[in-house]
């Protein structure tokens, strides 16, 4: 019989997980974006924790990039995802300074549901979808907390400010 591993962490926990094996393969690899993704039939991210991220790394100036796929909590697959064919980016598009990174997806989680009543994207798995990346126009990091309205009609999209916990965009989708 397989018994279900799930070993759920946090946004920052994830990035944290991922990020030596990012400098493994370069020592000046970056951060440009995690979000928790799909993986499993019981799913429960209603305390701002998930098993599944996938942490992607790149060099600024190249093209070169890096995935970091995270499994019931644990580096499950590195992939060194490069493609000539994309322009590369600038030192704009990374997340350089993790200290700024002051609000977790736990906290923002709670903000998120009692300030704007966000509500679960799937009531029976009762998830929602987390993130980060850099807003370049800003110079900051956003957390974006993704879910429902309370009819289950629109996506939101929540995007907070990472340093200061703020709320930085609401964004309903049809």
């Amino acid at each position: 019989m397989h018994k279900e591993v799930n070993h759920p962490l946090t946004l920052i926990q994830a990035i944290k997980r991922a990020y030596p094996d990012a400098l493994k393969w370069d020592k000046d690899a970056r951060l440009i974006d995690a979000k928790s993704v799909d993986g499993d039939k019981r799913i429960t991210r209603m305390n701002g924790k998930s098993s599944y991220w996938d942490i992607t790394f790149g060099i600024p100036g190249t093209n070169k990039a890096f995935l970091v796929n995270i499994r019931d909590g644990e580096i499950n697959n590195r992939t060194d995802i490069t493609d000539e064919s994309v322009v590369p980016l600038s030192d704009a598009y990374f997340i350089t300074d993790l200290s700024k990174l002051k609000f977790d997806s736990p906290e923002l989680l709670k903000k998120a549901m009692s300030t704007t009543k966000l509500y679960p994207i799937d009531t029976r798995k009762r998830r929602y979808i987390f993130g980060i990346s850099k807003a370049t126009e800003k110079d900051s990091m956003l957390v974006k907390i993704i879910g429902w309205d309370k009819k289950e009609e629109k996506m939101k999209r929540l995007q907070f400010n990472a340093n200061t916990g703020e709320l930085y965009k609401n964004a309903e989708g049809d």
